[in-house]
């Protein structure tokens, strides 16, 4: 039975050992789907040169659900100012479909932005999907790193 295509559909998009899951419905267009990318990578930004990798002390938002009185500037979210904060527009995000859909490590072919309006669905992109994206320089490689079963560090 075919999928209606108002229906939800898992998508997964990864850049190195990072993986974004988004849902979206499969008559979403490719600008849709970049902006909710763009929002998932806003929302959960670490960057790799911040005291998180230095396992020192970080801000965490406040979350939104929290019922206890906070004197601080409710315009901040409870979120300190970072100079590391990600500053990115939707032309800076490449997403590329994989060349073999069963071996990832065989490269990726770049969704050309010509496609914005696009249905998502008619690009190929459906519920499992795997795609990979990448941030800013357009001549860079799309850098995902497969999980393997031989694993070195194994018994």
């Amino acid at each position: 039975m075919p999928r209606a295509s108002s229906i939800p559909c898992t998508i997964k998009i990864k850049n190195s050992t990072q993986t974004v899951m988004l849902l979206l419905p499969e008559n979403n267009t490719f600008s849709d789907l970049k902006i909710q990318l763009l929002k998932a990578i806003k929302d959960t930004w670490v960057n790799e040169s911040s005291a998180a990798s230095t396992h020192e002390d970080i801000s965490i938002p406040k979350p939104s659900f929290d019922t206890i009185h906070d004197t601080a500037d409710p315009d901040k979210n409870g979120v300190e100012d970072d100079e590391d904060a990600i500053v990115l527009g939707l032309d800076e995000i490449h997403v590329a479909s994989p060349l073999d859909k069963t071996d990832l490590s065989k490269g990726w072919k770049e969704i050309s932005d010509d496609n914005a309006s696009s249905i998502i669905g008619s690009l190929g992109i459906s519920d499992g999907s795997v795609l990979a994206y990448r941030l800013g320089d357009k001549e860079s490689e799309f850098s995902v790193q497969c999980p393997s079963l031989d694993d070195e560090n194994g018994p």
